[in-house]
């Protein structure tokens, strides 16, 4: 009877020991019920504290005549609701973002809150902070780690999000604006990998030749070689100077000379 006790308390610790040390994991799990949005989505209690600023920030004015409300704190809750409506935005399209690891912040001029636990593991909620018509949009998993490359690795901002991700012929697209090299997009391979920044010039030149057919996902980021900015992709080459264009093509082994602004 003393050692089925024994063993019947030995169960119980286990079993509470289990619970405590999964705990943890399931907090950063993805959220389980599908419209279910973490309190702290959208949370602006730092930017709250420039609301006893005087003058107020240009981007908090612009919150107010936007919004046409009264004050800073009005118009970070209608702030608020657009990070919420992104959140829900990306659960209906089959992509929980997951958790918030942190307040709403500011990276540049792109208002951002990051993610993690999410169906593509972690990621951000991002918006243009001193234009709220430009709505927050998600962007995760490949696109959000090519996008911290371009970014940290390289010292090029992509800028921020106009769209969800998407598919376009043969590769996974997010398109961006306002970046260091102008407009641009992020893009993967059809299995939503291996993804990479494509901007400025080499962006207008990847649309004018059919690149989301022919030329494919980046392979490589920007390098500077003979004499101009040569980026790498699945099926072939941009090399760009001063607006003077060459793409190679790997399907016929041929170059295609044209001009872009």
């Amino acid at each position: 009877m003393k050692k089925a006790w024994v063993r019947f308390t030995q169960l119980v610790f286990l079993f509470v020991i289990g619970i405590i040390a999964v705990a943890p994991i399931a907090a950063l799990a993805t959220p389980q019920a599908p419209g279910y949005v973490p309190s702290e989505v959208g949370d602006f209690r730092d930017a709250r504290k420039l609301c006893d600023v005087i003058p107020l920030p240009s981007w908090i004015m612009d919150l107010i005549t936007f919004f046409a409300v009264r004050d800073c704190n009005d118009g970070l809750d209608k702030l608020d609701e657009y990070f919420v409506k992104a959140y829900r935005d990306a659960e209906r399209a089959g992509t929980s973002p997951g958790y918030p690891t942190n307040d709403v912040h500011f990276w540049r001029k792109v208002a951002i809150q990051d993610f993690t636990g999410g169906t593509l593991g972690k990621g951000a909620i991002m918006m243009r902070g001193q234009q709220p018509k430009v709505r927050p949009q998600y962007v995760g998993g490949s696109i959000w780690s090519a996008f911290k490359v371009a970014a940290n690795q390289y010292g090029v901002f992509p800028g921020y999000p106009t769209n969800t991700l998407h598919t376009w012929n043969r590769v996974q697209i997010q398109d961006f604006r306002e970046g260091d090299w102008g407009e641009g997009a992020i893009i993967s391979d059809s299995r939503g990998q291996n993804a990479g920044l494509v901007a400025g010039r080499h962006w207008k030149a990847y649309k004018r030749v059919d690149g989301s057919n022919r030329l494919r996902a980046p392979i490589a980021f920007v390098n500077q070689t003979d004499g101009g900015w040569l980026q790498m992709f699945e099926g072939g080459e941009i090399w760009e100077s001063g607006g003077s264009i060459k793409v190679y093509f790997y399907d016929n082994n041929r170059w295609e000379n044209f001009w872009v602004n």
